[in-house]
Formats: C-alpha cells, sequence, structure tokens
C-alpha cells in the first residue's frame, strides 16, 4: 500500500533554516504504532518558500504513524522530532504499487489537478502491458504469442514502448521488479529506457508493466497551473474578485495548447500507392476543443464584468 503523509512547516521557520545554512533536508520516520520506536523512512528536500511538502510511503500500512525532523546533509545536525501523524492511502486501483511516483502532491494541488481533470475529462485509467517472449512468434503476421508488445522492444533490447501514454505503477523483467526511477527512466510518458551490463528484454524474457493512462500528467497539470499570472480578458476584474474557477478553465486551455502545438509539429500526410494518411482531421478535432474552451472563458469574464457593471450603484444628476 502507497501511505500519502501530507506536512505543512512555518514559512518563516523553512526560510530561516535554508538561508541561515542550519539545515536543507526534510527527514522522515515511521512507525507501525502512536509510541513505538520510529526508524528512518526517507526523505524529503527543503524548498525556500515552500511550506506544504508530501511524502509517499511504499508498502506502508495505513495505521502506521510518522515524525519528521530538520536535517542537514553537510554537518548531520538534526532537529527534534514532531509530533506523530498519519496518512492517507494513495489509491490508484492497484495494491501492489512498486515503482516511484512522479510527482507527490500535496493536498491543496490534488485539489487543482482533480478539478483541472473534471474540466478535461482526464481521469487515469489503470492499463497493463504484457508480453511473454517465450510464446513469440517470429512471424508478426500471424496471432500466435505477443507479437504486438514484442514489436515495441528496441532492436538492442533496452527500451520498451507502452501501448498508451502513461506512468508506471510497477514493471517486472523475467520476474525481476524495477523500483527506481533510474532504472528504467520513463521518458515522455511513452518509453521505458533500460540500463545495464546486458539487454533487459528478451524474446525468451517476460515484461509486465502496470501504469496509469491518461492524456495529462499531474507534473503537466501543476506546471501549467503554476505558470498562470495572468489571465486574458481579466484585466478589468480586481484580482481579488477572479473566480479560481477561471485558473483551472485557463490550465486547460494552455495544457491544450501545448497538445496542439506537439502534435502539429507530427502532422504529416504520408502516401502509400493509392491510399492516403493524413492527421490534419485530428488536429483539426484538437483546434475545435482549443476554441471552444478560449470561448467558454470569454464569455464567463464577459458575463463577470457584466454583473460587476450592473451592480455599480450611480448617481442621476439633473
Amino acid at each position: 500500500m502507497l501511505i500519502n503523509v501530507d506536512f505543512t512547516l512555518d514559512s518563516t521557520a523553512v526560510n530561516s533554516a535554508i538561508t541561515g545554512g542550519s539545515y536543507d533536508t526534510i527527514r522522515v520516520y515511521e512507525s507501525d504504532t502512536y509510541t513505538g520506536s520510529y526508524v528512518l523512512s526517507g526523505t524529503v528536500d527543503l524548498v525556500y518558500g515552500k511550506t506544504e511538502y508530501v511524502y509517499i510511503a511504499y508498502g506502508a500500512a495505513l495505521t502506521n504513524w510518522y515524525k519528521i525532523s530538520y536535517y542537514n546533509s553537510s554537518t548531520t545536525a538534526e532537529s527534534v522530532q514532531s509530533d506523530p501523524i498519519q496518512g492517507t492511502e494513495l489509491d490508484f486501483g492497484y495494491d501492489d504499487v512498486t515503482y516511484p511516483v512522479e510527482y507527490p502532491l500535496t493536498s491543496s494541488e490534488k485539489t487543482i489537478v482533480n478539478r483541472v481533470r473534471d474540466i478535461l475529462g482526464d481521469r487515469p485509467v489503470l492499463k497493463r502491458d504484457f508480453y511473454d517472449g517465450s510464446t513469440y512468434s517470429s512471424s508478426l503476421g500471424t496471432t500466435t504469442g505477443d507479437n504486438d508488445a514484442y514489436s515495441r522492444v528496441s532492436s538492442d533490447g533496452y527500451v520498451y514502448e507502452l501501448e498508451d501514454r502513461g506512468w508506471p505503477l510497477s514493471i517486472t523483467v523475467a520476474g525481476t521488479g524495477f523500483i527506481t526511477l533510474d532504472n528504467p527512466i520513463a521518458q515522455d510518458y511513452r518509453y521505458l529506457v533500460f540500463s545495464g551490463s546486458e539487454s533487459v528484454l528478451t524474446v525468451t524474457g517476460t515484461l509486465e508493466v502496470y501504469y496509469l493512462q491518461f492524456r495529462f500528467s499531474d507534473r503537466e497539470i501543476i506546471e501549467a497551473y503554476d505558470r498562470i499570472d495572468y489571465i486574458p480578458g481579466s484585466a478589468k476584474v480586481p484580482t481579488d474578485s477572479i473566480p479560481v474557477s477561471w485558473y483551472y478553465l485557463y490550465a486547460r486551455i494552455k495544457l491544450l495548447e501545448k497538445e496542439f502545438q506537439y502534435d502539429a509539429v507530427k502532422s504529416a500526410t504520408i502516401a502509400d500507392g493509392d491510399t492516403r494518411f493524413s492527421n490534419e482531421r485530428a488536429l483539426g478535432i484538437r483546434q475545435d476543443e482549443l476554441d471552444a474552451k478560449r470561448k467558454q472563458l470569454d464569455d464567463e469574464i464577459e458575463e463577470f464584468i457584466g454583473s460587476l457593471m450592473y451592480s455599480l450603484e450611480g448617481v442621476r444628476i439633473d
């Protein structure tokens, strides 16, 4: 089970610890009982100006307790430990999560991601890629064996291409689980790049990957949201009056713009004899979706400004 441990720190204390050189790391300790012996579970980097932190405990029980302390990785100086707290279950619809989460979310970031996903209609779906090399057929035209999955293995055996875009939850090759971000490296939410002295993917081996399929990752959503410093068309609206829903909607627009630009770069028309393939229709659908969301935001801003003007009190001058 994955346990999400959220903790909020005092901004003044964090900033003073960093600028003064006292501490640079948060240590997280874990115990199976409130008053039990706490052992080091992991660390989180202290970041200037950041008050909300999250730590993911792998293979932990929901009943476990956690303490944190400030730590200096150079001098090994450490503060006293905090009072115990408990975490919440991080539910992916799959229990045996062993590959690290790409971007642990704080409580406030979870709210942002969930709201943007609701607008996008982009709820992650559990997927499984599997092949058994022992049943592989060299004739890719046959239905024998796991030819489709094996066809996504690079010729040198070090790269596997997921069937759909997503982030791994667990990766097992020939019975061996891979549990670190550096092997394999998940690139572009599509490719698993393995490293080592020998090729880990062979014709006679097996591969099983459970992963969450999505259109946009949690990291991409949070980055799009955090980069919003101005909402076009909202200049007449006081900053403290701008609804948070506009930020959710504009984050979606930024994501769709990025997706459209990426697809446009890859756009092509391929001719094979009398057969022609073009993704112009798909780009047209993307453009229509983007235009619709831009119009939705414009309409909401216009309606909001109209309501502000209507509520203004006037003075009659004869």
